[in-house]
Parts: structure tokens; C-alpha cells; sequence
């Protein structure tokens, strides 16, 4: 089982490396131009890896090289997909004014980024 501590490090891994550096030309553009949304997908999961190697040297665990681009490649394709639908549907929603819609795909974007995080991370790092 995963320590509250561990589930709360990667919520806030996941809120800087989605939201916080996720720059307003990226957010504005990632739906319709997979540049952006390469570059948004590339940061996030650089720095997810990246919190995610901190945690494992703290914790005295270690990894081959294979085995973080496994789980590098993991996050960054589960990320590409979801944002890639989800990100073409809220701003078509947004265009249409239709917030309700908006918020609730906004919503199950995040549980699904969620639950890709909780269950790469258990499968690999734990």
C-alpha cells in the first residue's frame, strides 16, 4: 500500500509539473497544435520522472537506466493521450460557453491523470 505521504508528494508532483510550469502559450495551444502539446507533455513528464527519482533516492530504492525510460515513456504517452482528447474537448466546450461540460471533462482529465500516476508509480516504483 502507498503512504498518504507518497499519494500527497505526487498530487502536488503532478499539480507544479500540470499546472504550475505548463506555460499560458502551451494551455492556449495544446488543442489544437501538437507542438505545444509535445512541449507541455515533454515538461511534465520531465519533471515528474525527475520528482519521482528524488523520492526513490530518499527512500535508498534504485532503478536501472531501462527502467526509468520505461516509466518515463509510461507517463509520457499516458499523458499525450489523455490531454490529447480531453484538451480538444474542453476548448470546444469552452468556444460553446457550455461550463458545465467544460468542468466536468476538466475533471475526469484529472482523475485519469490520477489514476495513471498512482498505477505507473505502483507498478514500477514500488
Amino acid at each position: 500500500m502507498i503512504s498518504i505521504w507518497v499519494v500527497l508528494y505526487l498530487i502536488l508532483t503532478h499539480w507544479i509539473s500540470d499546472f504550475v510550469l505548463q506555460s499560458r502559450v502551451m494551455f492556449n495551444n495544446k488543442s489544437s497544435s501538437n507542438y505545444y502539446l509535445f512541449m507541455h507533455v515533454s515538461i511534465y513528464s520531465i519533471i515528474t520522472i525527475i520528482s519521482w527519482l528524488l523520492l526513490n533516492i530518499i527512500s535508498g530504492v534504485k532503478y536501472t537506466s531501462v527502467t526509468m525510460l520505461i516509466i518515463f515513456t509510461s507517463i509520457f504517452i499516458s499523458h499525450w493521450i489523455t490531454d490529447y482528447i480531453t484538451s480538444r474537448i474542453t476548448s470546444k466546450l469552452a468556444k460553446e460557453e457550455k461550463w458545465y461540460y467544460f468542468f466536468l471533462v476538466f475533471g475526469i482529465d484529472q482523475v485519469l491523470h490520477y489514476i495513471q500516476i498512482l498505477t505507473i508509480y505502483s507498478f514500477f516504483l514500488k
